[in-house]
C-alpha cells in the first residue's frame, strides 16, 4: 500500500492503527494480557525526529488495557546504543527505527531479538521511503529488506520441510 497525503493529515494512524489491531486481536485470541514476545510491527523513518514522533503518536492510542503488554521503541541514532539494547530486552511488539541505526544493532551488535524477530515481522512500514533514498539510506534498507525477506524465507521452508518426512540421507544424518 502507499499512502501520500500533506502532513498532518493522519499517515501514521493510517498505518499504526492496523499494526494495534494485528497486536491486540493476537492478545485477545490468547486471552492473556502480558507483555508480547514477538515484533508485529517495523516502520522505518528517516529521522530521528520523526521516530520518536512516529513512537510517541502510537504510544498515545494504544488502548490503556493493553500498555502493559504492547511496548512501542524507537531506534534510533544520537542515543545511547546501550540503552537501545536495554530497551531490546523489552521485547517490544512495535520497533520505530532509522535504518542506519537499526542496521547496526543488526550488524555490528548482533542483536538476536531482531536478527531472528524481523524476518517473521506482520507488519513492515517505510515512512517516507523516498526521503530515506534521497538521504542516502539505501543501502541499510537494501540491507535491512534482504535479511528480513531471505530469512522468512528460510524459515518458511524449514518449516515445511519439518512436517514432510524425511528423505533417508536426511533421517540417517539426525540419528
Amino acid at each position: 500500500m502507499v499512502i501520500a497525503a500533506r502532513t498532518g493529515q493522519g499517515k501514521t494512524l493510517c498505518f499504526g492503527i492496523p499494526i494495534l489491531d494485528i497486536i491486540v486481536r493476537h492478545i485477545q485470541k490468547h486471552d492473556k494480557v502480558e507483555p508480547l514476545d514477538k515484533i508485529f510491527g517495523i516502520i522505518m523513518s528517516p529521522t530521528r525526529e520523526l521516530a520518536i514522533q512516529i513512537k510517541d503518536h502510537l504510544e498515545a492510542v494504544v488502548p490503556p488495557e493493553y500498555q502493559e503488554a504492547i511496548k512501542i521503541v524507537a531506534i534510533v541514532g544520537g542515543m545511547s546504543i546501550e540503552k537501545q539494547l536495554r530497551l531490546l530486552k523489552q521485547k517490544p511488539a512495535i520497533i520505530v527505527a532509522t535504518p542506519g541505526r537499526l542496521w547496526e544493532l543488526m550488524s555490528e551488535q548482533a542483536n538476536e531479538y531482531l536478527i531472528k524477530g524481523l524476518p517473521m515481522t506482520d507488519v513492515l512500514v517505510l515512512d517516507e521511503a523516498d526521503r530515506m533514498m534521497a538521504d542516502g539510506h539505501f543501502r541499510e534498507m537494501r540491507d535491512i529488506l534482504s535479511h528480513i525477506y531471505y530469512q522468512r524465507v528460510q524459515i518458511k521452508q524449514g518449516k515445511k520441510k519439518s512436517t514432510e518426512e524425511p528423505k533417508s540421507e536426511q533421517k540417517q544424518a539426525a540419528i
